[in-house]
């Protein structure tokens, strides 16, 4: 393409435009990574650019005629490079900007080892983070006794998340499930970032750090229901109160990761599971096995959390979890004189202790391998329970990043049933489709009191709206 250009003026106006026009592509340019605060400064310095050459008398100067060949993205380039110098000189010069909020610095979130923050709420004073989480399953199920057997259910999350000062974030999750209950506050917590070095505090109502799920909400499972020996001796979900819980990271070098939490919690005065102590030859008075849990009130918790590579591709965690305090539960003692039920609350002592450990292995193109095994032990004092232990062994194989598959198998005690266990094992699939939609099938085969041989299909959907964050897998 040929224009009739004067070269003196082509060259007054390249002088004050972008670099990019020294160049067929201009995306050719490198862009340069902006440089961290307090990073060194690179070993080898850029190349100083040319310095201008200034026109010599021996220069032959360029007639106005002369015709200049130059290819057609740079001259639709160096166009739009004039209409926007235009448009800049327009603005009235010298108007004042508007002030930014000073954000919360990275430094305290990185000393929690885990980050929640939200990409949306890195400026303090500003609107929260509002988001929507759904997740529908739908369980088929062989055994009658099963109340969930054959039906649709639907559970939804509210997450509002914020920075309310800096480096001080507040947590509020609202769950609830039409149909079966109001919507309540699951979580609602301030952390404050970085309150010493290495140290994070979090006050107000939150799930406990106890076992390697312990934080995690539902959705961010790699299963579609919770475990069994959770289920049994911990709870249905987790162990969650209101108090406060400390988070330090330990001083343990780049190469080894530790994390020690430290917590007291005030689950309040309801009980937990319902035992049947009117008779101990039906526990589960006839129905489904009743999942009594732990029913802890008022309790303290500690974990410890370590991990570290082995090499480039594989890295492995350990952790430590115990949890002591007061517990209530339910007890159905047998029937009046009028046939009602004659129930008491029975309280005690209680102590549950964890051990997990888990194996990455990452491979090429997104390719992920994970091992995890968790044991629980339950040992009560002055309760009408019984010493109990279970444990699952989980294999997960992300085989690119929208697809994985797993096998879990469980196996656990019953607190308020002696001498009676539950083992299953499952096959699950997962598509996740993006970061805001997946679907689980996850299929089931085992044996309880009162069923053996069993079997489960369970479809799962989940969606997720805004940018809800906190603990995930």
């Amino acid at each position: 393409m040929r224009y009739p250009f004067s070269v003196l003026g082509l060259s007054l106006a390249l002088a004050g435009l972008s670099p990019a026009l020294a160049q067929d592509n201009p995306e050719d340019v490198p862009i340069l990574d902006e440089p961290l605060p307090g990073a060194p400064a690179p070993a080898t310095p850029a190349p100083a650019a040319p310095a201008p050459v200034a026109p010599s008398a021996a220069m032959p100067s360029a007639a106005a005629s002369e015709t200049v060949t130059i290819p057609r993205a740079v001259w639709e380039q160096l166009l739009r490079d004039v209409e926007n110098l235009k448009a800049g000189r327009t603005g009235a010069p010298g108007a004042p900007t508007a002030p930014v909020a000073p954000a919360p610095t990275d430094a305290a979130v990185a000393a929690t080892g885990t980050s929640t923050a939200a990409p949306g709420s890195r400026n303090y004073l500003l609107l929260p983070d509002i988001s929507f989480i759904g997740d529908t399953q739908y369980l088929f199920s062989t055994d009658k006794r099963d109340e969930g057997r054959n039906s649709l259910d639907t559970e939804g999350e509210i997450g509002i998340q914020g920075y309310v000062y800096p480096n001080v974030k507040y947590d509020t999750f609202i769950v609830g499930n039409p149909g079966e209950g109001e919507f309540g506050v699951e979580e609602a917590f301030l952390t404050y970032l970085g309150a010493r070095k290495g140290l994070n505090v979090q006050i107000g109502r939150k799930f406990a750090p106890f076992g390697r799920t312990g934080e995690l909400h539902p959705h961010s499972w790699l299963y579609s229901r919770q475990v069994l020996p959770r289920q049994n001796l911990v709870a249905g979900e987790a162990l969650v109160g209101n108090g406060i819980n400390f988070n330090y990271l330990l001083p343990t070098g780049k190469k080894f990761f530790a994390r020690l939490s430290l917590g007291a919690f005030s689950g309040g005065e309801e009980p937990g599971g319902r035992l049947n102590t009117s008779d101990p030859s039906d526990p589960f008075e006839g129905g489904g096995p009743n999942r009594v849990g732990a029913g802890l009130s008022r309790f303290y918790n500690a974990r410890l959390w370590m991990g570290t590579s082995l090499g480039q591709k594989n890295e492995i965690e350990l952790g430590l979890s115990h949890a002591r305090g007061r517990a209530f539960i339910e007890n159905f003692t047998g029937f009046g004189e009028d046939g009602s039920e004659i129930v008491d609350v029975a309280a005690g002592r209680l102590n549950l202790s964890g051990f997990d450990v888990s194996l990455r292995r990452y491979l090429r193109n997104n390719k992920r391998i994970l091992l995890r095994g968790e044991y629980f032990r339950y040992n009560p004092r002055d309760l009408p329970t019984t010493k109990s232990d279970g444990y699952y062994l989980l294999g997960n194989y992300r085989f690119n990043r929208f697809n994985d598959i797993g096998l879990l198998h469980e196996k656990s005690d019953f607190v308020n049933a002696p001498g009676e266990t539950e083992k299953a094992t499952s096959l699950i699939y997962t598509r996740n489709f993006n970061e805001r939609y997946y679907v689980r099938f996850m299929g089931t085969r085992g044996d309880r009191p009162g069923e053996s041989n069993y079997t489960e299909g369970r479809v799962q959907f989940v969606i997720g709206l805004g940018p809800h964050t906190h603990e995930l897998e």
